[in-house]
This record gives C-alpha cells, structure tokens and sequence, in this order.
C-alpha cells in the first residue's frame, strides 16, 4: 500500500521513504492520500486521529474519532497513530490541493473521500 502523509508545513512522508511504524510521530497531519484500487488514489482529511490498521483484507491508514481512537488502542498488537490538528482554511485548502495535484487528477470518489 503506498500513501503519503502532508503535514500542516508543508513537508511531507511517504511510503517510498519510510513505512507506517517508522516515521515520526506528528500532531499536524493535515492530509493522506493512499493507493485505492477502485479509485487510483483517495484522500483522508478532516480527521483527529489516523491509525494504521487492517479491516478485513486491508491494511491503511484510517481515519478516527476519539471512540475509534480508543477502540483501535485497546486492541492487541503494534500500533500506529497521527494526529490531526486544525489549522486556517486558507493553508489547508493549499496543502489539500497540492496533494491532489501531486497525485493526479479523478473522476471518481468513495463515500468516505472529502470532495475538493
């Protein structure tokens, strides 16, 4: 599963350069974007909470709640979690449209996928 993680400077993580259990943990995530097969790529944002987990045959990154947060760390097994935190809409709005760039353009959306 490749993803990468945009954080609220600007600077970003990826798959290609780290794995889920090995990067920094950061209070600032802003946006992910992960390989979907359905779709090419989706995006996760808007989230307090990004837990690396498997739900029936996948495994990525999710985005939680506190109650999901909490449920996910009661679990058994390595975890890994991000935080997301609020920042101004103008900069959010640059970092989301980046990464969508970045990544190319979709004619396509899941349910959970925030619309540009």
């Amino acid at each position: 599963m490749k993803w990468q993680v945009y954080y609220s400077d600007g600077s970003t993580i990826s798959s290609e350069d780290a794995t889920a259990f090995s990067i920094e943990r950061r209070i600032d995530v802003q946006v992910i974007i992960q390989e979907n097969s359905d779709h090419n790529w989706v995006t996760l944002s808007g989230f307090d909470y990004y837990v690396w987990d498997t739900k029936g045959d996948e495994t990525k990154w999710w985005g939680a709640d506190r109650c999901g947060y909490d449920q996910y760390m009661m679990k058994p097994g390595f975890k890994c979690a991000l935080f997301g935190t609020m920042i101004d809409k103008a900069t959010f709005r640059e970092i989301f449209n980046r990464a969508r760039e970045e990544h190319g353009n979709k004619t396509g959306y899941t349910r959970e996928e925030h619309k540009p």
